[in-house]
């Protein structure tokens, strides 16, 4: 009797998770479940994703699935940087924090103002960050004692020019005159080009991405020996990484005594980018 009581439940637990698996599949379903001609329901699983597009529209509607060809293409796109920036930061270090303040004040007004004196705008000059903050002692068994405090002013100063090395020149010209004004931090040089040039760089890496993912297609065709019947889907993907600079002291044989002046080679700005394409393929 006991055995028998045993088997009764296990023939229920066994039906219990089927008709919750047969739940889960009717949940997961995009359609409900219809009759059929013995009035059993079935479950419907929902279809594989397809990219739809028209092409792909047409054929679903004429239950095919059309033979693809997937094929990715890269492309890129140089030229000359023509704008830098410049990022210096103003490092001062006091008992007090107005003191600190007050440095960092009196350097900030010096370089504004020798960068105004060498044509450089107002308006192209702006501050990135400004942190004030106490130094800590901490002494053994005791609380910590606020000793100073120490400021950071980081600014970006943006120039300008169509001519590569007189973009370099530039570029170590407000190196200088920061250093001049008492700035001890300059924490990079990046060179970039305009939003218009961004956007021809752009536009040309990925026209040669495309090409390069036909080019592909078409030879996959002609060795399958099939034909392109048309485009199916695209995404692109694009990447500009900010150019390299060297630093150049070889203009150093200025007058005996005198500082050499600062100057960087900017390398080519380029642009690169991705796309994916899928082909019908058809004989």
């Amino acid at each position: 009797m006991e055995r028998n009581r045993i088997i009764l439940v296990l023939v229920l637990a066994a039906l219990t998770v089927t008709a919750a698996s047969v739940a889960s599949l009717s949940l997961l379903s995009p359609r409900t479940p219809r009759p059929n001609s013995n009035g059993e329901f079935s479950i419907f699983l929902p279809s594989p994703f397809v990219p739809r597009s028209p092409l792909y529209s047409e054929a679903q509607l004429n239950g095919e699935f059309p033979n693809v060809a997937s094929v990715s293409g890269f492309g890129g796109a140089k030229m000359d940087p023509d704008v830098a920036k410049v990022t210096i930061t103003i490092l001062t270090e006091s008992s007090t924090a107005e003191s600190a303040t007050r440095e960092a004040a009196e350097i900030f007004n010096a370089l504004i103002r020798s960068l105004q004196e060498a044509g450089i705008a107002e308006e192209q000059i702006r501050s990135n960050s400004f942190n004030l903050n106490p130094i800590f002692f901490f002494p053994r068994d005791q609380p910590p004692e606020i000793t100073g405090f120490r400021l950071s002013h980081s600014l970006s100063v943006t120039v300008a020019s169509s001519n590569l090395e007189d973009l370099g020149l530039r570029a170590g010209d407000v190196v200088d005159i920061a250093t001049a004004a008492g700035v001890t931090s300059v924490s990079g040089i990046q060179f970039t080009v305009s939003d218009e040039s961004m956007r021809i760089l752009r536009n040309e890496a990925l026209r040669n991405a495309i090409l390069d993912a036909r080019e592909k297609a078409e030879v996959i065709a002609d060795a399958l020996e099939v034909e392109l019947v048309g485009v199916m889907s695209v995404s692109e993907s694009s990447f500009s990484p900010a150019p390299r600079f060297e630093a150049d002291f070889a203009r150093a044989e200025a007058a005996v005594g005198a500082a050499p002046p600062t100057q960087v080679l900017p390398s080519e700005f380029e642009v690169t980018a991705n796309v994916f394409i899928q082909y019908q393929i058809g004989r």
